[in-house]
């Protein structure tokens, strides 16, 4: 069994036992996401950003935890941008990552678009977008296509609910 496989199986065991515990879980998430912000800056294994995600999609709600996950976004893609996925032939070496970080930065901009927007890792979050185009993974193009798309449809929407107020003044 490889390194990969044992995180990933433990991961399994986090989300499980998230979902069973329910709210019992609280007193254990703010540890678990700085032990896997901490796991992922040793090892750029996909569990870990998919980890966070679940823990997002479970917690999306709970205000009271924003710092945390705004913390752990930030430091995930600081981590990806300047050490994982910094150029195409990463994104071919490790498509797994590419894959799940896609993903967590589109469930991010779904439950908690603020959060996203206010990284500052999102200059750098878009530049390594560009990067990956052309990837040759139909899993991490699903993902990176995805993404776009959640973006442009989530600035659309917001525009929208904006220009009727802007030509109101006019």
């Amino acid at each position: 069994m490889h390194l990969d496989d044992i995180v990933e199986f433990s991961i399994r065991i986090v989300k499980a036992s998230l979902r069973i515990l329910g709210r019992h879980f609280d007193k254990y998430l703010i540890p678990f996401l700085q032990n896997v912000i901490a796991a992922y800056k040793l090892n750029h294994l996909a569990s870990f950003l998919y980890a966070v995600e679940f823990c997002l999609l479970d917690y999306s709600t709970h205000r009271e935890y924003e710092a945390i996950f705004q913390d752990a976004f930030d430091h995930l893609s600081h981590h990806t941008i300047t050490k994982v996925l910094t150029d195409f032939r990463d994104y071919e070496d490790n498509p797994d990552v590419a894959f799940d970080f896609f993903g967590l930065c589109c469930r991010l901009i779904k439950v908690n678009k603020t959060l996203f927007f206010k990284s500052p890792s999102l200059e750098g979050i878009l530049n390594m977008w560009v990067i990956g185009i052309g990837i040759d993974n139909q899993d991490a193009i699903k993902t990176h296509q995805s993404f776009f798309c959640q973006l442009l449809n989530t600035i659309n929407n917001d525009l929208s609910k904006v220009a009727p107020l802007m030509n109101s003044e006019e």
